[in-house]
């Protein structure tokens, strides 16, 4: 089920994230936001919040690539396992199937918390 969201602009998003130009340049360049139009989505906002404080820990968006990545492989998974579904003309199916991925990626998603979450735990033994 596609939701409509609020696209704005590159000065709406470094106001709400607090991002520099450099710091979208580089996002933008690492693929981890797309302009829409020359627009961004919630996601894209999500992100750029993400990585101004992950800056402050002196993480820059080269090292972010490996998130896209990891989003890429996660995300051909889904559509693996949903894809039939998603091409079907009865919009039933498809909405089916979206709730099917939507249910997957936060399944994935908690998987990953806790592998993350159990090797942080293991750093002060």
């Amino acid at each position: 089920m596609e939701r409509k969201t609020r696209l704005v602009s590159l000065s709406e998003l470094q106001g709400l994230s607090g991002a520099s130009d450099e710091l979208v340049d580089e996002l933008l360049k690492f693929g981890l936001v797309e302009a829409q139009g020359g627009l961004f989505d919630s996601n894209c906002i999500k992100v750029t919040k993400s990585a101004v404080l992950l800056a402050s820990h002196g993480v820059e968006p080269r090292h972010l690539r490996q998130f896209r990545t990891a989003a890429d492989r996660e995300f051909s998974l889904i559509e693996t396992i949903v894809g039939n579904e998603m091409r079907k003309p009865e919009v039933s199916a498809r909405a089916r199937a979206a709730e099917e991925a939507q249910e997957i990626s936060r399944q994935c998603l908690e998987i990953h918390e806790a592998l993350v979450q159990r090797a942080i735990s293991q750093l002060d033994r």
